[in-house]
């Protein structure tokens, strides 16, 4: 695998009541000589809990975009598990015991990102993401900021992970006040899933900024809102730590900052 090379895969979002649509690029954010316009395979992937399996669907040229609704993907025999998309220079083999490995798109920065969004019948809502394979085990920590929850009716939480086997496994995703660490409840999440948790359930008063944290397993948090007056909706995500540090190495900040927060939360 080349230098400039790197696995990415594309979420398509799966959430009662709307409809999930990725729209995948054939084309690099950056201008750059070193990238192949080189026509590319779109394929799906999924888990069936013991496998990898992989199903090609079509090719895409250089230069184009295509949207793929999460309706038009229910004829695959996936059952209930998350589909993952990818754009692959080669063909992918159909079955693997670990998460396909393949010539994906270049790492480039700003990164090659799909469109991935949720719809309803006058509103459209999309964040620019991809997802790579978490580490096991790995932890997650997000605070709630952007969630609307003065103007909603609807407030989902939506957790991706993505992992080199093809398990599922549980673990519990705690939710805590940001004002006295008081633990609010907790939801089970599943790996290589799409979860999505109802924030209602929570109780989470407006003037507090909700913790979220799963020490066991890695995630990208994705914070959805329904006005109930407008129809409007939001579909926003929240950066890693990583992304606020402008100097020396981003990582270890990361690392300090779970590091701290989680251990406040234990006590």
């Amino acid at each position: 695998m080349g230098k400039s090379e790197n696995q990415t895969f594309f979420p398509v979002l799966k959430v009662n009541g709307y409809e999930g649509k990725t729209t995948l690029h054939n084309f690099s954010p950056v201008a750059s000589r070193s990238i192949d316009p080189c026509t590319r395979y779109v394929n799906a992937t999924w888990s069936d809990g013991e496998l990898w399996r992989t199903q090609h669907l079509q090719d895409l040229a250089w230069g184009n975009s295509l949207s793929i609704f999460e309706r038009e993907l229910q004829s695959l025999p996936t059952g209930n598990s998350s589909i993952w998309l990818s754009l692959s220079k080669h063909k992918i083999p159909g079955v693997t015991l670990t998460l396909p490995k393949f010539i994906s798109v270049p790492s480039v920065l700003p990164s090659w990102r799909a469109s991935v969004s949720l719809c309803t019948r006058s509103a459209e809502a999309n964040y620019q993401g991809e997802i790579f394979p978490f580490p096991n085990p790995s932890a997650l920590l997000s605070f709630g900021v952007l969630s609307q929850r003065a103007a909603a009716s609807i407030n989902l939480l939506i957790v991706l992970n993505l992992e080199k086997s093809p398990t599922f496994r549980e673990a519990p995703l705690e939710f805590f006040s940001s004002l006295d660490l008081r633990k609010l409840g907790e939801h089970t999440i599943v790996s290589n899933s799409v979860n999505v948790i109802d924030l209602k359930r929570f109780q989470i008063p407006e003037e507090e900024i909700m913790v979220v944290a799963c020490k066991t397993m890695a995630g990208i948090p994705l914070y959805f809102s329904n006005c109930q007056y407008s129809g409007a909706i939001s579909l926003e995500h929240t950066h890693p730590p990583a992304s606020f540090a402008c100097f020396g190495d981003r990582f270890n900040v990361q690392r300090s900052l779970k590091t701290r927060w989680l251990g406040m939360l234990e006590k």
